[in-house]
């Protein structure tokens, strides 16, 4: 990814450069580009049927464990509906509403994930394969229907965490570790110094017994990116606060949902 000093991480612009091409990089700022969805995982994007085709050997791997994610969370939905019909949100729309959350926010995201990165460079050569950045949030309560899914949630923590707790956090997962290795293995082919590994976690009252619900994405990132964004020791209170403007909430709306 092309990214210029200074990433205005709250502008429409900045989330379009996010908005890639999973085969050519191109972006939706500065090509112009319309992109379709991988109809399989309904996560990776293409410009064009040829890009979709020349990436399917990288990426058949992964879009064949999203789309078992996706039939596990069909079948977590079905059992949910079987104890109580009206149940709402079901984990699909958690799921969702967490992916959501995921692209409005790339890049204030991403700006959190280099000032970790920038802390802990020092401490190990290959920071990126130590920390993985963690923002666990909760769903306002009384959400409105036709609001947006990305602003259904306050952010109640964000915090770089040991690459061996997210393994005890998703009970050794396999498929977290093969598609952390495939991409930090496609972006450092393609470059990028190395790679942050972002998990962004909310809770699933509905489940029986209730459980933790995430989504994963990458960022692959340069030396360029460090002079890209604001490096600052405060890069928590920026990432919430940037996530409760770009929602619209003032601070006084915020306190008031953490004290119901």
């Amino acid at each position: 990814m092309s990214i210029q000093p200074a990433l205005i991480v709250d502008s429409r612009a900045a989330r379009r450069e996010f908005t890639q091409c999973q085969m050519c990089g191109k972006d939706k700022e500065h090509f112009k580009i319309k992109l379709s969805v991988c109809t399989g995982c309904r996560i990776a994007t293409y410009c064009s049927s040829k890009c979709q085709r020349d990436n399917w050997p990288a990426h058949k791997q992964l879009c064949l464990q999203r789309r078992k994610t996706n039939e596990q969370t069909a079948d977590m939905d079905r059992t949910v509906k079987d104890h109580n019909p009206l149940t709402h949100p079901l984990p699909s729309e958690l799921i969702a509403e967490l992916r959501s959350f995921t692209q409005k926010f790339n890049p204030v995201i991403f700006q959190a994930g280099i000032n970790i990165m920038h802390m802990g460079r020092h401490l190990w050569q290959d920071v990126w394969r130590e920390l993985v950045l963690m923002i666990f949030l909760s769903r306002l309560p009384d959400i409105q229907e036709n609001s947006r899914p990305w602003a259904r949630f306050k952010v109640d923590h964000v915090l770089p965490v040991p690459t061996d707790y997210v393994m005890n956090y998703t009970g050794g997962d396999d498929s977290f570790v093969q598609l952390r290795r495939e991409r930090e293995e496609e972006n450092l082919a393609n470059g990028y110094t190395g790679t942050i590994t972002a998990m962004i976690c909310t809770g699933c009252d509905s489940s029986d017994p209730p459980k933790m619900l995430h989504n994963v994405t990458f960022y692959g990132f340069g030396p360029h990116s460090f002079v890209a964004v604001e490096l600052t020791p405060e890069w928590q209170k920026s990432f919430t606060e940037n996530v409760e403007k770009m929602c619209g909430r003032p601070a006084t709306e915020l306190e008031a949902s953490s004290s119901t």
